[in-house]
């Protein structure tokens, strides 16, 4: 593969691999585009201008459909691309399947790099580096700079930081705009951030060499952000005329001075006694973490108010009148509510979100671990692996409700359907009841009743479920999960995905996990795939707590992360806010809610296993075996 690029100054290397354009503005998305020539086609370029993706994939699939060869190739690539960029690499693939074989050796080229943007998007990195590998030396210029990325981001998920940097390096000369320049190296900076790799090999290189001593940094941000402003300060004299130090480095102290800058006091509101107390005490425990993990800097002084002696709305009046900046709390449902009455003077942010989505005062924020968000992150995991008929189990309660609308109305906005539901007694041991009439066994068996009437004998049988259903959606907690897993595949519905929120394992749990074998699920990043810095965390809190155990994790991370939050909120104008924490990668909606994405893990051996992205239907199907 060497000698395949031109040459774009010393640095450019003979290599091209693809991955997932995650910058607006990096790549031309214009190449190889003919001018229209009809009013679909200019109907369909601007709905892609308008980023309209979706409605733009149908017209240029419908383009297709009207011509042959390699114009039916184009317009496929062009729908594909649009399907990328709605957040569909399911959908791209499938459609990339019905184009032929290119004969213009631009269009083949151009097609192998959106196979391996979707590859890569698909969690299958070894795949998309064999696409581009296949690519030899015919790269239009057009693409260099889009292919180079898309190998450093691919090398980056092989943890191969030295090879990813280097692309990443000889990408920039083919970029024309200094914005573009700070893009690529933020996708360096965030691939440093991901890498498990704590020691990668050195190439020799100074700009590459530079950016690998930037790993250690790039590896605490998220948890101390106070101790690496000052390194990246260190490391920034020390290499002045590094490409970083011009543009990253001064962004990203920035980023950093926006992370902390706390308000001097900040009161938490918290029932530390009664029924709530233990988990009261694992989010109490999770912001004093973060709070003594910020070294280097001016802290906050932290008052704690217990909610269960006076109650939420009389501790929120006696913190404002004791001075406080910032209040993080109330815990309960009602006393969120009360509190809401009584917000405006100063920013607030809620452990919990109220009843309904209502217009509250600016500064009012809400926070909490919802399994609202964990059901709509299935049912999103679920579209992108292909899944379009789907079936639930939930709980006959409240919380089951919730979580059936949550999934039901992310599922159906994407184009899905839930076929049936049936709900559980809580507490119940068996669930044949709901699990046959959910697959039609019932029904099954009563065509075997009738066709052994018909014939006067008994003849050999074996139950049937129905097989219109893709996936099944288990809404249940640890217990249940254990008793209803062995139990669907009894009734012949293991061999089919099981998606759930994250109450389906409970970290430190005494019962036998591998009863869950298969289950997929979203959960925080510090669970599924803590980074180096985030495992110094956790198990920092067990040390000095460790009575409490494993099974409040996710409390100590959003507590942590609750804290985090503080210096992002405390301004007249938030704007966007995006933070990656140990609960998820944290983002504010309109109605001061924030939410969380969650990463994924299914269950294997009995334990948790990340998942990078989506799994094939054979490798699910493995999994679920019992």
């Amino acid at each position: 593969m060497q000698g395949m690029l031109p040459a774009a100054g010393p640095k450019v290397q003979a290599w091209i691999v693809l991955a997932v354009v995650v910058l607006g503005g990096c790549v031309d998305q214009t190449i190889y585009r003919p001018d229209p020539t009809g009013p679909l086609e200019r109907r369909a370029i601007q709905a892609e201008v308008e980023l309209r993706h979706l409605e733009a994939a149908d017209l240029y699939r419908q383009l297709a459909n009207s011509v042959q060869g390699d114009q039916r190739t184009n317009f496929l690539l062009r729908s594909a691309e649009q399907l990328l960029a709605a957040g569909d690499p399911a959908a791209a693939y499938r459609r990339l399947a019905a184009a032929p074989s290119p004969t213009d050796s631009g269009i083949l080229a151009r097609l192998r790099v959106t196979q391996a943007r979707i590859e890569l998007a698909q969690g299958n990195p070894e795949k998309a580096l064999a696409h581009i590998d296949s690519l030899g030396s015919a790269v239009p210029t057009a693409l260099i700079g889009e292919a180079l990325l898309i190998r450093g981001q691919t090398l980056f998920q092989l943890d191969r930081p030295t090879e990813a940097i280097t692309s990443l390096v000889e990408r920039e000369p083919w970029l024309s705009r200094s914005d573009q320049v700070l893009g690529n190296q933020q996708v360096i900076w965030q691939g440093l951030r991901d890498t498990v790799v704590l020691e990668p090999e050195l190439s020799g290189d100074l700009v590459v060499d530079g950016w690998l001593e930037l790993l250690p940094i790039a590896q605490r941000a998220n948890v101390e952000p106070l101790a690496i402003r000052q390194a990246l300060i260190d490391w920034r004299a020390l290499r002045p005329r590094h490409p970083a130090s011009a543009g990253l480095i001064g962004q990203l102290l920035d980023q950093i001075r926006d992370l902390t800058n706390y308000p001097n006091r900040v009161a938490v509101l918290l029932p530390l006694g009664g029924r709530q107390a233990v988990a009261a005490q694992a989010l109490r425990d999770g912001m004093v973490a973060a709070h003594w993990s910020d070294v280097g800097g001016t802290r906050p002084r932290l008052k704690i108010y217990d909610t269960s002696g006076i109650g939420a709305g009389q501790a929120y009046a006696q913190a404002l009148a004791d001075g406080a900046d910032f209040v993080v709390g109330p815990l309960l449902k009602s006393a969120v509510e009360e509190v809401a009455l009584q917000a405006g003077s100063v920013p607030t942010l809620a452990l919990n979100y109220l009843e309904e989505i209502r217009q509250v005062v600016p500064g009012f924020y809400q926070f909490a671990l919802a399994p609202e968000d964990e059901a709509r992150e299935v049912a999103r995991r679920a579209i992108a692996e292909g899944h379009r008929n789907g079936v639930v189990l939930i709980p006959n309660s409240n919380w089951g409700i919730r979580v059936l609308t949550s999934f039901r109305s992310e599922f159906e906005a994407y184009g899905g359907a839930v076929l049936e539901f049936r709900g559980y007694e809580t507490g119940a041991q068996d669930f044949s009841g709901s699990i046959t009439s959910l697959f039609k066994l019932a029904e099954s068996n009563q065509r075997y009743r009738r066709l052994a009437a018909n014939l006067g004998r008994d003849v050999e049988f074996e139950p049937r479920r129905r097989q219109d259903v893709d996936f099944t959606f288990l809404a249940a907690d640890s217990r249940t999960g254990r008793l209803l897993m062995p139990q669907l595949r009894f009734h012949y519905a293991g061999d089919i995905p099981t998606y759930a929120t994250a109450d389906i394992f409970e970290p430190g749990g005494r019962g036998n996990n591998s009863d869950l074998n298969g289950v997929i699920y979203p959960d925080a990043p510090m669970l599924v795939a803590p980074s180096m810095s985030s495992e110094a965390v956790r198990t920092a809190i067990e040390r000095h707590w460790p009575s409490r155990g494993k099974r409040l994790s996710r409390l100590y991370a959003m507590g942590f992360d609750a804290y985090r939050l503080i210096p992002l909120l405390n301004r007249s104008d938030p704007g966007e806010v995006l933070y990656s924490g140990l609960s998820g990668q944290l983002s504010l909606d309109r109605e001061g809610r924030v939410h969380r994405q969650l990463v994924f893990a299914q269950m294997r051996e009995g334990r948790p296993t990340p998942l990078d992205a989506t799994l094939t239907r054979e490798e699910v199907a493995v999994n679920t075996a019992p």
